[in-house]
């Protein structure tokens, strides 16, 4: 939690705004304090009284940098609408105002603009009257945000800041998007060490640890995250994945649920309780939050093969091959919907048929598809082909890391990293419940 909110003097300013929202007492506030009192709310999950903050600064300061910021941020995030949070930037006074710069590059990088973010900031960066080092450290940590490592990379080279624990983190970030999960964890490690009560250190970590298969070490940083702020979305989605993936459905459905609670539209997470629901047995139940997660944005392709899913494992054929047919007409046929058609069949345990498809869809591949060669490889594991697993798992490897960690890296000892696969021979889990998805 940050620091500022626990001092006394951020606590007099709540207690002013709060007389002031609920009793009317006139209280002076200005735009910037406005802004803190926003995400003092955002940081404890409520994001209503967030927003109520930022429109009543509206009110009194109506072209100000921060609240306007503030409040595209959440129209581009929460409902992935560029265009009207561009609007809403538009009407700002004072576009020297680098918080403008930042937002209207984060609005491109929603808008799926990345190479245009970067020459925005550029050109921002010649006029920069501030620290340089600051407005380097923000543009790399924006285009992390978004999950645009490579350019991430580029600016934080430009810093000197090495020791700073700003670099630190973005530099940690980038490692862990290259799998580099020993040297990433130790930075956040580091991290930690100087900021134990730091939810977002935790939250790094236990997004690494996730990501190479550590689940239960990830679960455990999780819980020390949730212990400093218990309604921390990120380390509720996290401990929720975690306990999806060891196969604890009701408590993964519990911490899926407050995670609903603060954002009830998050389509991502409402597939994420389709999915539970049907390996509950509640194919009805999971079929409405479907539904619910096309409504708030999931692909329309992929919300049709999920309803096929939650079909197939409650053993209705005629319904899933519906589904199934419905996607591919729609699609066209689209290697994206047999990928997802294939996974949906390989997840529930049909490794002859979903190898089938897979092979039938990777063969025709374009160069620059990599996605389903480690399920592929893993198929040809479990149907005791080994000839043809060393082959895939050769194409897995170089093809796409991530994924074949993510589904092969059980057969091999914890923290193996995909490329030394190719020399160790594979070993069966003890226990597999389900094959990894």
């Amino acid at each position: 939690m940050d620091s500022y909110f626990n001092t006394s003097q951020f606590k007099q300013l709540l207690q002013n705004y709060e007389n002031l929202r609920d009793k009317g007492i006139c209280s002076y506030i200005d735009a910037e304090e406005f802004y803190d009192i926003a995400d003092y709310y955002q940081m404890l999950g409520e994001p209503q009284k967030a927003l109520e903050a930022i429109d009543m600064s509206l009110k009194i300061f109506p072209g100000s940098a921060l609240p306007l910021c503030f409040k595209a941020r959440i129209i581009l995030i929460a409902e992935n609408n560029p265009k009207k949070a561009e609007e809403l930037i538009e009407q700002v006074a004072d576009k020297s105002n680098m918080e403008y710069a930042y937002t209207k590059a984060e609005i491109m990088l929603g808008d799926n603009k990345p190479q245009q973010a970067d020459r925005y900031l550029k050109e921002r960066m010649k006029t920069f009257g501030g620290d340089e080092e600051d407005f380097i450290l923000d543009c790399a940590s924006i285009f992390a945000d978004y999950n645009e490592y490579d350019l991430a990379e580029q600016w934080l080279k430009r810093s000197t800041l090495t020791e700073d624990d700003d670099y630190k983190d973005i530099q940690a970030r980038i490692l862990m998007d290259r799998g580099m999960f020993d040297e990433s964890e130790r930075i956040i490690n580091e991290l930690i060490d100087r900021d134990p009560y730091s939810n977002m250190y935790w939250n790094r970590l236990a997004s690494s640890q996730f990501l190479r298969n550590n689940i239960r070490d990830s679960i455990t940083s999780s819980e020390y995250s949730l212990a400093i702020n218990p309604k921390d979305e990120e380390a509720l989605l996290n401990k929720a994945n975690g306990l999806f993936s060891l196969g604890n459905y009701e408590e993964a459905k519990n911490y899926y649920e407050r995670f609903l609670k603060i954002q009830p539209n998050h389509g991502g997470v409402l597939q994420e309780m389709a999915f539970l629901e049907s390996r509950l047995g509640h194919p009805e139940l999971a079929m409405e939050y479907i539904d619910k997660a096309e409504e708030n944005g999931i692909d329309k392709e992929l919300a049709t093969v999920t309803r096929g899913y939650i079909q197939l494992e409650n053993d209705n054929p005629e319904e899933t091959e519906s589904y199934f047919r419905k996607a591919l007409i729609d699609s066209h046929s689209s290697p994206k919907v047999i990928y997802y058609i294939a996974i949906a069949i390989y997840d529930v345990g049909y490794l002859p048929v979903a190898k089938k498809l897979l092979g039938m869809l990777l063969k025709d591949a374009a160069p620059q598809w990599k996605d389903g060669y480690a399920y592929y490889a893993r198929c040809c594991f479990e149907l005791d082909s080994m000839r043809e697993y060393l082959l895939a798992l050769k194409t897995a490897v170089m093809k796409n890391p991530d994924e074949a960690r993510a589904i092969l890296g059980d057969l091999y000892p914890e923290g193996t990293n995909p490329e030394d696969y190719l020399s160790m021979p594979p070993v069966p889990p003890e226990s597999d419940e389900n094959i990894p998805h």
